[in-house]
């Protein structure tokens, strides 16, 4: 009979199964003889003993398992701490790595977030890393703290008041970088937020970079009314949530700090003229009335760079404002719009008619494409125009999700001779198609324009001038869509493009009058465009075309 003792067990069985015997007895109809029944009954109780013996031998090998899996994991682990020593990072100088702690950490740290510290999270890495991020001051001059996601604690204040304290102090006399953001006004605040307000207004004299999204009534409070006169090393302030009411007070908490030279604002109706304006600048307004920009323009004769971000709205208060004649600012060399959700083009129309800026370097111009403008006719020219009045050279243009046509613009692109850096990102449209009823078509970045730019060696002129010749940096963004053959044709175009300027022998490029490029950026939108479609370029790399192709590939 065969046998049923298992191999490697530590006990020997004492049964043995006889199938065929088995089941001859169970066929038969008459009943069990007297040796049968001791035999099975013998059997029995031999077999409830194997069972309990395999159940020890199963629990035997199941502590063996348990114990040879802990032993995989803590080899597993050993194996991850030896590769963390033979990891890249760790090859990198201590100088190098200090850098890449300080990037990262300035990412973000936005308080009132669980853990929401990197310096706490990187020196809980390893013993050295905490070892270096508590020697670099640098990493802990951060700190980014958002109320509105402090609401939901309990009974974390004190916690979090001591966290910002002890940032405080492993920041020691390093220059700070603060954010501060509340949606609700002061009175609204728990007093633990208050304390803490409190407690960074008491280091103002540190203070370098600070952004306070707080509105008016909290400016005005006593918790920051400190901070007057006490501000030596502040260089850049943000400030959000103002608006204008009538007869508020004056907020200068700001008016003396010797080193500010950056602004950016909404409403300034309530800072004017409490802020150091004639040591700006850098200066950035948002959704202000052309006369208020000219107004703040005059008062900061220092001026370098101008942003604008904001509706364009028509001004409620001088809807039809202009000057008597165009005003020139003698020191701006960066102009920067960005629309936000266009209706209506009079601002833009009026600071590109309007504003002349003779030093200018670089334009920078983009939309929303979500929501592109409704009027964009009188726009081209006015552009063309403000770069002819001011009689710059600009090197530098970007011009992204406008409402331009190729034509339109060439002939901005017309009065660039010394670009050096173009940027543009086409505007998209739908149309009705007879196979696909919603194709998505590009405007602005299109086979022509792409043919206009390209440098025609074989048909040379010396007595014409390419547009834009000193080009060398170039960027293309642009929706791919696989429904039309266009799409493909358009990146063909592209190319071509890039390969006609691509002139590394110098003195061939000088006698034709064109820069040989040196970076290519290609940025694609939509779907199923190929990488092996920019073959050409990628070639181009392989001899020192600095080329860059993201997006949508597939």
């Amino acid at each position: 009979m065969p046998t049923t003792q298992p191999p490697n067990s530590s006990f020997k069985s004492l049964t043995s199964v006889d199938s065929t015997k088995l089941t001859s007895r169970l066929r038969r109809t008459c009943g069990l003889s007297g040796p049968d029944i001791a035999h099975i009954s013998q059997f029995l109780l031999n077999a409830e003993s194997d069972v309990k013996n395999y159940q020890s031998e199963i629990r035997k090998r199941h502590a063996e398992i348990v114990s040879f899996q802990n032993r995989i994991s803590g080899l597993q682990r050993h194996m991850e701490a030896c590769r963390s020593l033979l990891a890249p990072i760790r090859k990198l100088p201590l100088e190098v790595l200090t850098k890449v702690f300080i990037e990262f950490c300035a990412e973000e740290t936005t308080m009132g977030k669980v853990f929401g510290c990197p310096p706490l999270t990187l020196s809980h890495v390893s013993g050295g890393w905490r070892e270096l991020a508590l020697s670099t001051p640098q990493l802990w001059s951060t700190i980014d703290i958002d109320f509105d996601h402090t609401k939901s604690r309990d009974s974390d204040e004190i916690g979090w008041s001591q966290l910002v304290i002890e940032i405080l102090i492993r920041s020691k006399k390093y220059s700070l970088t603060l954010s501060i953001h509340s949606g609700d006004t002061i009175e609204n605040l728990q007093d633990a937020d208050i304390r803490l307000i409190q407690t960074l207004a008491a280091q103002s004299e540190r203070w370098r970079d600070v952004t306070l999204e707080l509105d008016a009534d909290s400016l005005l409070d006593e918790s920051l009314s400190v901070i007057r006169g006490q501000l030596p090393m502040l260089e850049s302030l943000t400030l959000k949530n103002l608006w204008e009411y009538p007869d508020f007070p004056e907020i200068d908490i700001f008016d003396n700090a010797p080193k500010l030279i950056s602004f950016s604002a909404g409403s300034v109706s309530a800072l004017d003229p409490t802020l150091p304006w004639n040591q700006l600048t850098n200066l950035q307004l948002t959704d202000c009335s052309f006369l208020e920009v000219l107004q703040l323009m005059e008062v900061c004769p220092r001026l370098h760079e101008l942003t604008y971000v904001g509706d364009f709205y028509q001004n409620e208060a001088h809807p039809d404002y202009h000057p008597e004649q165009i005003r020139s600012f003698n020191h701006v060399n960066s102009f920067t719009i960005k629309t936000t959700s266009v209706n209506d083009t009079f601002m833009l129309r009026s600071m590109f008619a309007w504003l002349s800026f003779p030093p200018l370097e670089t334009l920078s111009i983009s939309a929303d494409q979500m929501m592109p403008a409704w009027d964009w006719e009188e726009i081209p020219d006015t552009i063309a125009l403000f770069i002819s009045n001011s009689g710059c050279r600009l090197t530098t243009l970007s011009l992204k999700h406008m409402q331009l046509s190729d034509v339109d613009i060439l002939s901005i692109l017309e009065a660039c001779p010394h670009l050096r850096k173009l940027v543009l990102h086409g505007w998209k449209y739908e149309e009705q198609h007879k196979v696909n009823p919603a194709v998505v078509v590009n405007a602005g970045v299109t086979t022509e324009l792409a043919a206009k730019l390209a440098v025609n060696h074989a048909q040379y002129n010396p007595a014409s001038t390419p547009i834009v010749p000193k080009l060398e940096e170039l960027e293309f963004g642009f929706h791919y869509q696989s429904a039309l053959f266009s799409g493909r044709r358009l990146v063909a175009a592209l190319c071509r493009l890039v390969e006609s300027r691509w002139l590394p022998d110098k003195e061939f490029a000088d006698d034709i009058g064109v820069t040989c490029l040196e970076s290519v950026s290609f940025v694609v939108m939509g779907s199923d465009c190929k990488a092996e479609y920019f073959t050409t370029p990628m070639n181009l790399r392989e001899v020192g075309l600095r080329l860059e192709v993201s997006g949508a590939l597939s």
